[in-house]
C-alpha cells in the first residue's frame, strides 16, 4: 500500500505533498497500477468485527492500525447517549466511521465528504458492514450555500482541499467542482434535534465550515474535534493566511463561550489560547463551558487534564 508505506517509514512532509501526487510520473505509473486492486478483510479489535476494503486502490488508510488513536479515548465519553449524533465533516474514506460504528452501531452519523470517488467507497463500507445508522452526503461544507472547486493529487487523497491559499508548495493534479452548503442549512434539512459531536478535518477550511455552523453549535451545544494544522509556513502569504484563520476561530469559540484544548499526546489534552506550531499537535478540542468544569480561571495561561477525567459522558 503505498500510503502505508510513506506513513511507516515518516517520509518528510514536503516529500509526501509533492510525490505522492498523480502529477509526478512515477507515483502516476505506480498509482495507475495500485487503483485495479480489490481486497477485503475483516479484522477484530477489542473484541469486535468488522471488515476494511481496498477498492479500486481506495481506502489505504483503513489498513493503519494507529491511525489517531486518541481518537479511541474520546468516543465512549461523549457518544455514551443511545441517542447520540455524531457529523463527521471530511470523513475521507470512514477512518473515523471504522473507529465509531462497529462499537456504537446506535450512534447517527452523518459522513460529509465532498470527494465523490471517497463517497462511493463509504458506500460500499458501510454496506459490507451493514451499518444501518449512518448518511453520506456528498458536500463540501462551508459559509455560503453554492460551489466551490476541490483540489487533488489522487483520487482519494487525504490533503484534498477547497481551500487553494491554505498550501503553497503542494503539487494538486486535479480540480473538480463540488456542491458547497452550510452545516445549519444541512442540519435543518435532516431535521436534527440533538448533536453530541461534531469532528471538522477539512485541509484549511476550518473557519468556513465553523462560521456556517454557528447558530447549530450555539444550540446543540456539542463537543468539537477539529483539526488545525500548524501556523508557520515558508511561504509569507500562506503564513498569514493561517494566522487570520486561527484568529477568526478563536473568535467564535470565544462568542460560543467554548474551551479549546490541545490533544498533546494519546491520553491528555491541555488547554490553551493559542494554536500549536507542531505538526504532531494539531488535532483541538474544543468544550461548551457550560459542561466543561476544568476550564482554567482568566488569570491563568492553561491546563492540562487526562482524557479519562475531562470527558465525561453527558
Amino acid at each position: 500500500m503505498i500510503y502505508s508505506f510513506f506513513h511507516k517509514f515518516r517520509f518528510s512532509h514536503f516529500l509526501g505533498r509533492n510525490l505522492l501526487t498523480e502529477s509526478f510520473l512515477p507515483f502516476k505509473f505506480l498509482y495507475g497500477l495500485f487503483k485495479k486492486i480489490n481486497y477485503s478483510k475483516t479484522i477484530t479489535k477489542n473484541g469486535v468485527s468488522f471488515t476494511v476494503l481496498l477498492k479500486n486502490g481506495i481506502g489505504t488508510m483503513n489498513f493503519i492500525d494507529d491511525y489517531e488513536k486518541w481518537f479511541d479515548e474520546i468516543i465512549p465519553k461523549v457518544l455514551s447517549s443511545p441517542n447520540s449524533v455524531f457529523i463527521d465533516i471530511g470523513a475521507n474514506v470512514g477512518q473515523t466511521l471504522l473507529k465509531t460504528l462497529p462499537y456504537y452501531p446506535e450512534v447517527k452519523y452523518y459522513a460529509i465528504e465532498p470527494n465523490k470517488s471517497c463517497v462511493d467507497y463509504l458506500e460500499s463500507l458501510c454496506k459490507v458492514n451493514n451499518f444501518k445508522r449512518v448518511k453520506i452526503i456528498n458536500y463540501a461544507l462551508s459559509d455560503v450555500v453554492g460551489e466551490t472547486e476541490l483540489l487533488m493529487r489522487y483520487q482519494d487523497d487525504l490533503l484534498a482541499t477547497t481551500t487553494p491559499s491554505f498550501r503553497k508548495y503542494t503539487k494538486y493534479s486535479s480540480k473538480v467542482v463540488v456542491p458547497t452548503t452550510t452545516g445549519d442549512h444541512l442540519i435543518a434539512k435532516e431535521n436534527l434535534k440533538e448533536i453530541s459531536l461534531i469532528k471538522i478535518d477539512v485541509e484549511g477550511g476550518e473557519y468556513k465550515v465553523l462560521a456556517g455552523l454557528v447558530d447549530s453549535i450555539r444550540i446543540y451545544q456539542p463537543y468539537i474535534i477539529c483539526e488545525i494544522l500548524p501556523l508557520a509556513s515558508k511561504a509569507e502569504d500562506v503564513k498569514n493566511f493561517r494566522i487570520l484563520s486561527a484568529q477568526k476561530i478563536f473568535e467564535i469559540l470565544s462568542d460560543l463561550d467554548y474551551s479549546v484544548y490541545n490533544i498533546a499526546n494519546k491520553r491528555t489534552i491541555q488547554q490553551v489560547e493559542e494554536l500549536s506550531l507542531s505538526l504532531e499537535s494539531c488535532n483541538y478540542l474544543f468544550i461548551p463551558k457550560s459542561i466543561d468544569h476544568y476550564s482554567v480561571k482568566p488569570t491563568n495561561k492553561k491546563h492540562s487534564n487526562t482524557m479519562e477525567a475531562m470527558l465525561q459522558p453527558i
